[in-house]
């Protein structure tokens, strides 16, 4: 059985987040990914761990780097950037996360892997793209979100908020920036495989992946709102309704509500006991807070677990709001083995992050456990025959 990608044979120069997030995807996918590992690079301390004896991993590399293998090697130095280039000459993909400018003072620039490698397809995922007034300024994935809007929740103007147009700025749980520069990165390789495939030359391409933009085309919907309502912030999805927003329980939890259509606000309704708001689904602005009170307080009256039971068999699009050690254990994630279990190597049986990719075919897995930095690199030496 091959996979989707197998024969496609990745170099991963990135750090952290986004690149090994996008090399993650393909490496599921069944990419031969080999990441670059710079032998100082200091990776964060502060996360948790699996650990046997002197043998240590963060648990989140557990996750990123499963399916690929690890090569030391000092690009600074002029012996073992050869052997980089010696790899480079083979390979499909390069992916690389440095400021814009860096790989060619590394001589691994596009241009010059491309002298040895016509076929290359060389991303370059940064958090400005490799132009612009901004594209050295160093920033985090809070700095993308920050430019992009997503820190800003819209919302329509009350007596409660005085006029004003915006939630205090919100600090979204994940890196939203980096997931979806990483998730870009991953469909622009996708598509400029086939791209190669296709034309005469069977030539590569580079890719320009900015962060920032990616954050920004993330939310269709939120810069929708803004363009159609000549650069005025209105959505129904911002929880500032009624019948899409969040209500506390009697235990001190919460439920979500996405009863956007009149057949579900109908059956929230009648479940409710609330009957006579049934004409009420396109209040205008001023009413809203007068039924969200209502609801607000006909939620408070029962506890999380009491409403999971009656919304159960009630079509009605209401669900609780879990903590990540909950969700982990929801049965429908479960049933979907979007949290697996594996064997590695030297920490025994361990949890992992499903794929919620789901071929018929050709199903993914986790085919290798992450390996420790450098783990792979005699190995892949003497596959390329490289010498030491």
């Amino acid at each position: 059985m091959k996979l989707p990608l197998a024969n496609i044979k990745i170099l991963d120069l990135t750090r952290l987040l986004p690149g090994p997030y996008c090399t993650m995807i393909l490496a599921d996918l069944g990419a031969k990914v080999i990441r670059i590992e710079e032998p100082n690079f200091s990776y964060p301390t502060s996360v948790p761990c699996y650990q046997k004896g002197n043998i240590k991993q963060p648990i989140f590399d557990t996750i990123l780097m499963r399916n690929k293998e690890s090569i030391r090697l000092n690009l600074k130095k002029s012996d073992e950037r050869a052997k980089f280039l010696v790899l480079a000459q083979t390979a499909d993909v390069i992916i690389e996360g440095f400021r814009p400018g860096i790989t060619k003072k590394l001589g691994i620039d596009y241009n010059t892997v491309r002298k040895l490698n016509q076929q290359i397809i060389y991303c370059s995922l940064t958090g400005y793209g490799q132009s612009g007034p901004h594209s050295d300024f160093p920033s985090h994935d809070i700095n993308f979100a920050g430019l992009s809007g997503n820190l800003f929740v819209p919302y329509q103007k009350t007596e409660k908020n005085q006029g004003q147009e915006h939630k205090p700025p919100q600090l979204p749980m994940y890196q939203i920036s980096d997931i979806s520069g990483g998730f870009y990165s991953a469909i622009g390789i996708l598509g400029a495989i086939i791209e190669r495939r296709n034309n005469s030359d069977h030539k590569g391409q580079y890719i320009d992946i900015s962060m920032l933009d990616s954050a920004f085309a993330f939310n269709p919907l939120g810069i929708a709102s803004v363009l159609a309502n000549n650069l005025k912030s209105l959505s129904n999805f911002n929880g500032n309704t009624p019948n899409y927003t969040i209500y506390r329980t009697k235990d001190g939890k919460y439920m979500a509500i996405g009863s956007l259509e009149q057949k579900f606000w109908f059956q929230l309704c009648d479940t409710l006991g609330l009957s006579e708001l049934k004409s009420q689904l396109n209040v205008l602005e001023d009413e809203k807070e007068k039924i969200y009170s209502l609801l607000s307080q006909k939620f408070s009256t029962k506890t999380q677990e009491e409403w999971k039971s009656i919304f159960h068999k009630v079509q009605a699009c209401v669900s609780p709001v879990l903590e990540y050690s909950e969700a982990i254990n929801h049965e429908q994630l479960r049933f979907r083995n979007m949290i697996t279990e594996e064997f590695h190597p030297h920490f025994g049986k361990i949890l992992n992050l499903g794929t919620p990719i789901k071929y018929s075919r050709t199903p993914l897995s986790i085919r290798k456990s992450a390996p420790l930095a450098g783990e792979d690199t005699n190995e892949i030496l003497n596959e390329f025959q490289i010498s030491k």
